[in-house]
């Protein structure tokens, strides 16, 4: 199902295969578990399933959506959200101007160097309890994938 690995920091990395159920470990109550991913695998499906696992989505979606701040009424371009080497922003915000594919979650938004494209996160956790630079912990996950997919990992044969 999964391949277990201590990765570059000490960081415990679980590699789940994209047709698996979702994997729920066992976890302490007072862990923070927040499950990374990149941007094309955002679906409101996924976010919800994570949610209801009790883990914390920090799905990288893509600049050409809609957003708008909770409470108001006008949805604006994701990619108006931050501008390149400017503060951060993250906020509440209903997401998908399309009703039959909206969600209202926290939205947290940087854009750094040498990034050709802004970091737009979505999550549910509170904006104040959120960072949108945790998004760069799955660079260290890739380690872990990478050795998964090449049969390393754990069973030290390929997932079929």
């Amino acid at each position: 199902m999964g391949g277990h690995r201590r990765c570059q920091h000490n960081v415990l990395t679980t590699v789940v295969e994209p047709t698996s159920p979702i994997y729920k470990p066992p976890q302490p109550a007072d862990w923070l578990v927040i499950v990374l991913a990149d941007r094309g695998l955002y679906a409101r499906w996924l976010f919800q399933a994570i949610v209801a696992r009790q883990g914390h989505p920090f799905l990288r979606i893509n600049q050409q959506g809609q957003y708008r701040p909770t409470g108001q009424t006008r949805f604006r371009p994701l990619s108006t959200v931050v501008c390149r080497g400017a503060d951060g922003w993250k906020g509440a915000v209903d997401c998908f101007a399309g009703s039959s594919c909206r969600l209202t979650y926290t939205l947290l938004a940087q854009w750094t160097e040498p990034h050709t494209d802004p970091w737009l996160i979505m999550t549910d956790l509170p904006p104040a309890a959120a960072d949108a630079a945790w998004y760069g912990l799955r660079a260290w996950i890739e380690c872990g994938f990478k050795d998964y997919i090449s049969g390393v990992a754990g069973t030290g044969s390929r997932p079929r």
